[in-house]
């Protein structure tokens, strides 16, 4: 397992895909909308729309390294971002009906998830000290527990926290690239 972490923890190797995230994004997107299949597209889109609506709600409730963030779904998990995110994904890779990546990118996820947050919590516990620990030691890291955090609000939303975090930007990007997708899944 050393060997993978060591490469997840990169910085050289995370430098790098940071630089290159648009041009590899703008690649993989254009893989995908070449292989969409009709079968798979609701399916897919379903899975990953609940993938950008619970990132669009986590945008609104985080105000990084602010403010702890413990509302709307961080109630309920510490990195509600990163489910976010894999469903996101996943429902894209699902609108071709290929399952091997999905295969393949979940636990190639998990490790970045996990390798990510080990760098995160450090920072989070300097930042929030024992608001955090406490947080902590009440709402797990990646599942969601059943029962969400007492000092949180599960109706909370900023639109100030949304804009900070690129929300709008976000939601028309990807509402751009679905609707290009299903034009090209029925039409044409």
């Amino acid at each position: 397992m050393s060997p993978i972490n060591d490469l997840f923890n990169n910085r050289k190797l995370r430098k790098l895909l940071l630089a290159l995230r648009l041009p590899i994004a703008l690649v993989l997107a254009a893989v995908l909308v070449l292989n969409l299949d009709r079968y798979w597209f609701w399916p897919g889109l379903a899975v990953s729309a609940l993938g950008m609506l619970l990132q669009l709600w986590v945008f609104g409730c985080i105000k990084t390294r602010e403010v702890l963030a413990v509302n709307g779904p961080y109630m309920f998990v510490r990195n509600p971002m990163y489910t976010a995110r894999f469903l996101l994904i996943a429902g894209l890779i699902l609108m071709t009906g290929y399952l091997w990546p999905l295969v393949v990118f979940a636990p190639i996820y998990y490790l970045y998830m996990v390798n990510r947050v080990k760098r995160e919590e450090p920072v989070l516990v300097e930042a929030f000290g024992d608001a955090y620990r406490d947080y902590c030691e009440h709402v797990p890291r990646f599942l969601p527990a059943l029962r969400p955090y007492a000092r949180g609000r599960f109706a909370f939303f900023s639109m100030e926290n949304f804009q900070r975090q690129h929300g709008v930007v976000n939601l028309l990007a990807f509402s751009v690239f679905y609707v290009v997708c299903y034009l090209v899944t029925y039409h044409s």
